[in-house]
């Protein structure tokens, strides 16, 4: 059961200290096992990775935090792409997908009604509520690039829209593993795999054969229906800005990002605190009404908080760049002013890496790991 989100910032460091990284190891990929489901809070930057990691390990060491560790290591392997890489994160990286037959994703997907009861139980927690077991994305987005022959771009995409936590690196970079092209082969699930993760005993549904059939089943008849899930979806509408007056030459000004609502960040050393919506970000990558009303409560954490609705460039007032400070993200690396860095779990990882195997072997070692060999697929 997901815990609520729309809690207090003090509810949320309560659940930290209740993670069970043994439990979690063992339970993780089940649709019931011991996840966080801390994620939304991570990708809007409540919390960090390293506030996260560092509490984890005090509490019950490196070692037993393995596997928690680890899955930390995959959010930060694919910022550092995307860092690296740019909107390249969004083409194949590594190798065209193959056998694609269309980019629009089966309807049967998009409307829950696949058939397969733990898939359609999944997306409908998706589209209702913004949540959906990793497991789960990994079987969805196997069955729509790899079965269902999509192209995964638009797929991503749609996930993305509904996502709570959805990051455009790890997302999209999730997708292009599963599709094989980031890494060296595709991720596919039979229905005994999905069974045996979400506990059900389901048969005669168009994925339960053998890996040998599903890896060369082509779309399933009962799938064979698309659709542009774009179609479906209105416009979001920002919230108005509430600036209280326009920006003042000696004011020091806390941009928050989207990416960055931790309420305690600069606390005390600037004039004013100032989140900024940029309509042309929605625009290139959709968010639902959900994920808006999840970013705007956690806004309201931070303390005297005002709303900036407009382009960054569009800022008002006679403001100085230097008094202008936000944390270095992506998608604001056009931001005028003094940027400031993320705080990472792994700091000493920033150059690229092929595979989160070369990124791995680095960045254990800056938590007390050894560099033993374990399996570290997603």
């Amino acid at each position: 059961m997901v815990p609520s989100l729309y809690c207090g910032h003090a509810e949320l460091l309560d659940r930290i200290r209740t993670i069970d990284p043994k439990k979690y190891a063992s339970t993780r990929n089940f649709l019931d096992g011991q996840v966080t489901w801390l994620s939304p809070f991570l990708t809007h930057g409540v919390l960090d990775t390293a506030q996260l990691g560092h509490a984890v390990i005090a509490k019950h060491g490196a070692q037993t935090s393995y596997k928690f560790l680890a899955e930390l290591g995959w959010r930060e392997f694919f910022h550092r792409t995307w860092l690296a890489q740019g909107d390249a994160i969004h083409s194949d990286i590594k190798r065209q997908q193959e056998n694609v037959i269309s980019q629009q994703i089966p309807s049967a997907f998009l409307n829950a009604s696949t058939g397969i009861t733990a898939i359609d139980q999944s997306i409908r927690s998706l589209i209702d509520h913004g949540t959906m077991h990793n497991h789960a994305r990994m079987w969805v987005a196997s069955l729509i690039s790899n079965i269902c022959q999509t192209q995964w771009q638009e797929a991503a995409a749609w996930m993305h829209y509904h996502l709570l936590d959805g990051d455009l690196a790890s997302n999209s970079l999730s997708w292009q593993w599963i599709a094989g092209t980031f890494s060296h082969r595709k991720y596919i699930a039979n229905q005994e795999n999905i069974n045996r993760y979400s506990k059900s005993v389901q048969a005669d549904t168009p994925v339960d054969i053998s890996y040998p059939e599903l890896a060369e089943l082509t779309t399933p008849s009962a799938w064979a229906e698309r659709s542009n899930w774009r179609d479906s979806i209105a416009p979001l509408t920002l919230p108005a800005s509430t600036l209280s007056h326009p920006i003042k030459p000696k004011e020091r000004i806390a941009l928050h990002s989207i990416w960055n609502l931790a309420p305690q960040w600069l606390q005390g050393q600037v004039d004013r605190h100032i989140l900024v919506l940029e309509p042309s970000y929605f625009e290139r990558h959709p968010m639902a009404p959900n994920r808006l009303k999840f970013i705007l409560h956690w806004a309201q954490q931070i303390p005297e908080l005002e709303i900036f609705t407009g382009e960054i460039a569009d800022l008002p007032g006679d403001h100085v760049p230097s008094n202008l400070i936000h944390q270095e993200y992506p998608s604001c690396q056009h931001w005028p002013g003094t940027q400031q860095p993320r705080n990472w779990l792994y700091s000493e990882t920033s150059r690229p890496y092929a595979s989160f195997s070369s990124f791995w072997k680095h960045a254990q070692k800056q938590i007390g790991l050894g560099t033993k060999s374990r399996k570290l697929h997603q």
